[in-house]
């Protein structure tokens, strides 16, 4: 089930009931006699701890090398001066020449790229402050509010902890609550809790990552090295430093001269192509099951979603998820 987020809203479903000795849905709201049953208010209260994501599969751009082939293609063909009767032909036979090994170059320059790696370090060690409120209980079915409380991202061995109002700016809030609810076992061991969607968006823990804590200007300057020009043109042209293009009786030679403006063109466009990929309006989402402990509560099969994503990416991530009961 998922569970609607909310922002500033009040307590949920049941919260009236989570005060005082009667209030349990159990007879009297105290442990039954014989069996041994649990008291079925006890799992009721406020924990606070940390949750860590490892987000760094979002930085994984796939289809990028293809986006740059596709230009690059159609920039040789440019290049050649066909006549346009003749470049559908053209595109097919330079795509044959020469597109797999622009993806190819493109593709691992951009995956080995500085800001992509640092972004997939710091990504992929996040810890988010997290408050869990259970207020209500029926029967197995608890229900409550979990708050973020901050989002702290690591880089070079130093702490950063952005404030989480910064972070929702954009959204139009001032807090991450969501709303909800969870199942436990028949002995009180095993909560688990629904997917429930925050409120924190994708592209903005990725901006604040890259120029909050990784010092990048911007993230468009953090990009301005992820094709190497040289790499490039060989990719295009070969060892030989010349491209042969046959088509309709035309035998055409192009070289580094014929291409000046290639690089730039790829570049502009690998750097469009990511920072759509990065500014993608997704959200996240996160549910599982979390064993009880005495005042604990921690993960044993729990995940996170990235929602709304491009196909081609895996969008569940680990999380580690352990909170303590609060007074």
């Amino acid at each position: 089930m998922a569970i609607a987020v909310v922002g500033c809203v009040p307590a949920g479903p049941g919260s009236n009931d989570s005060n005082g000795g009667g209030s349990g849905s159990g007879g009297g709201g105290s442990s039954s006699g014989g069996g041994g049953s649990t008291n079925t208010a006890s799992i009721l209260g406020t924990y606070q701890g940390e949750q860590a994501w490892d987000l760094s599969e979002i930085t994984v751009v796939d289809g990028g090398g293809d986006a740059v082939a596709d230009l690059v293609v159609a920039e040789v063909v440019d290049a050649t001066g066909l006549p346009s009767f003749l470049q559908d032909d053209a595109t097919d036979v330079v795509d044959a020449l020469i597109g797999d090994a622009v993806a190819s170059v493109v593709d691992q320059h951009l995956g080995n790229s500085g800001i992509v790696l640092d972004l997939s370090g710091v990504l992929g060690t996040a810890r988010l402050g997290t408050r869990l409120s259970l207020e209500s209980r029926d029967g197995s079915t608890v229900t409550g509010q979990e708050e973020l409380t901050s989002v702290i991202l690591s880089h070079d061995g130093a702490d950063h902890e952005i404030e989480i109002g910064s972070m929702l700016s954009v959204v139009g809030y001032d807090r991450a609550l969501a709303d909800v609810e969870g199942q436990l076992s028949s002995d009180d061991t095993m909560l688990a809790i629904a997917e429930h969607e925050y409120l924190l968006r994708v592209d903005t823990i990725i901006e604040v990552a890259g120029v909050e804590v990784l010092g990048y200007e911007s993230l468009e300057a953090g990009l301005d090295t992820i094709i190497d020009c040289d790499d490039l043109l060989t990719s295009i042209l070969g060892a030989d430093g010349t491209l042969g293009v046959s088509v309709g009786g035309y035998d055409i030679e192009l070289d580094a001269s014929d291409l000046s403006g290639v690089c730039g063109a790829a570049k502009a466009e690998l750097t469009g192509f990511v920072l759509d990929f990065f500014r993608t309006d997704a959200g996240v989402a996160a549910g599982g099951v979390l064993r009880v402990s005495g005042d604990t509560l921690q993960s044993t099969d729990y995940s996170g979603a990235i929602t709304l994503l491009p196909t081609g990416i895996d969008p569940s991530f680990a999380i580690d998820y352990q909170v303590s009961r609060v007074p």
